[in-house]
């Protein structure tokens, strides 16, 4: 994990690595990031006083960060056309031959329909993560609210898996 200074003199994370300017460096382990927090190694890296940094607070601002990645991941994979959006899409994407990469089920959903893409999901070895709302999904796919996504196999989906993994690593979701 890459982390710059502002112009401002904050500490910002900078997770697509992007941001000019010197980088520090931990690994992505919660317990990392407290522990350079906690021994001032940000301020001794940029050989300059930084503001209070709270590993919480860090830690905020990369679950943010993967977030959004996440949300952009599925917008690229919409506009690939490997997503399938609707519970009864998916599920009959899930009986088929060619199972999808993986599917993403609304927070907000029913639980008899959450309960039967996740179990189907399960039987067939797909990764299922809860995650979002409804509202969101349809955002992201430019439609009405949907309550479940399925992900194509495809490198996209292989690349959102790993960005949520990240996430339920770093936020503890999930």
């Amino acid at each position: 994990m890459r982390y710059v200074v502002a112009p401002d003199g904050n500490l910002l994370v900078d997770y697509s690595q992007r941001l000019p300017g010197r980088g520090a460096y931990t690994c992505l382990e919660p317990r990392c990031i407290a522990e350079a927090v906690r021994r001032g190694q940000f301020a001794r890296t940029f050989r300059r006083s930084l503001p209070t940094i709270a590993a919480g607070d860090l830690q905020s601002a990369l679950g943010t960060q993967l977030l959004e990645r996440i949300l952009g991941l599925v917008a690229v994979a919409r506009k690939a056309g490997q997503v399938l959006s609707g519970s009864n899409l998916v599920l009959d994407a899930l009986g088929s031959p060619e199972p999808p990469a993986l599917v993403l089920v609304a927070e907000d959903v029913s639980a008899g329909i959450g309960d039967k893409v996740s179990g189907k999901a399960a039987a067939r070895d797909v990764p299922c993560w809860r995650c979002f709302d409804k509202a969101t999904f349809g955002r992201l796919l430019g439609k009405e609210e949907r309550s479940v996504i399925a992900v194509r196999k495809h490198a996209l989906a292989a690349s959102l898996h790993q960005e949520l993994i990240r996430f339920t690593h770093i936020a503890g979701e999930n």
